[in-house]
């Protein structure tokens, strides 16, 4: 939740950066976006009835926190903001891809070997 409430103190700053960069039409909105979504998404993470959805879920959380950081990366590059401000929420959202990526794969690992306990035990 605390990135939360960064990223949208930070959209406030964003939302007197160019409505587009030199490289594209690029929007500063999606920072927002993905930034808010990330929290949504562990919400439902936590929320998931088994462990393949719980998986789907962090995998998509991940995917939201890597879209985070490279919005906020395109904003660092660009100089739609200020550095200072941008670093520590682009930290956090690489520190957070990467723990939803080792959760994914720790409980993508761990269903397999809880289905191959289920079948030796199913055998007896």
């Amino acid at each position: 939740m605390a990135q939360n409430q960064r990223v949208c103190s930070s959209n406030h700053e964003a939302s007197r950066c160019p409505a587009s960069i030199t490289v594209g039409q690029c929007s500063c909105e999606p920072i927002g976006a993905r930034g808010t979504s990330v929290a949504s998404n562990y919400r439902s993470a936590c929320r998931a009835r088994s462990r393949a959805e719980f998986i789907a879920k962090i995998g998509v959380l991940e995917e939201e926190a890597d879209e985070s950081a490279f919005w906020l990366e395109l904003v660092v590059a660009h100089k739609l903001m200020q550095e200072t401000l941008v670093r520590p929420l682009l930290k956090e959202a690489e520190e957070l891809t990467a723990i939803m990526a080792a959760s994914r794969i720790s409980a993508s690992r761990n269903l397999r070997q809880s289905a191959i306990a289920n079948r030796k035990s199913a055998m007896l």
